[in-house]
Order: structure tokens, then C-alpha cells, then sequence
């Protein structure tokens, strides 16, 4: 955490083994939408990037072609 109590928090999303397709992202935490961006990086490879604001668990929701993600993509927390 820095000063402000914000972090930067880096989430990797690797869609390769799903073909192509268009990543859409939403974050929320304790029921408010929070600030996010999604990069594509390389070929089904993306990177979601959002700066909490609350010390609070954060939820990410995925969607791939405009269907929820199950198990054909893989999703790296980091901090």
C-alpha cells in the first residue's frame, strides 16, 4: 500500500487456449464499481489494472465473448 492506502494491483489474464475473442471486465468492492483497465498485451494475453480504494476483498468479473468465464482462461492475482 502506499501513502494513500491505494495499491496498484495487477491482475493477468491468459485467453489463448479459448481463441480469439474480446475480453470485457468489471471490479466491484463492498457493492461500488471500482476504477479498472484492461490492456492486451500479446496475442490472448491481457493485463486488468485497478487501484483499490478499500481495504475490502475485490471481485472481478470476467466475460470472453460475451460469456462468463468457466475454466478456459486463466487469471494471475498480483500485487
Amino acid at each position: 500500500m502506499n501513502a494513500n492506502g491505494c495499491c496498484h494491483n495487477l491482475s493477468a489474464v491468459d485467453t489463448s487456449g479459448a481463441g480469439r475473442g474480446v475480453l470485457l471486465a468489471s471490479v466491484r468492492a463492498a457493492g461500488q464499481e471500482v476504477k479498472y483497465s484492461v490492456h492486451e498485451l500479446d496475442a490472448g494475453q491481457y493485463q486488468v489494472v485497478y487501484h483499490p480504494k478499500l481495504a475490502v476483498p475485490h471481485r472481478i468479473d470476467l466475460k470472453y465473448n460475451g460469456l462468463h468465464t468457466a475454466g478456459n482462461i486463466n487469471f494471475h492475482h498480483g500485487h
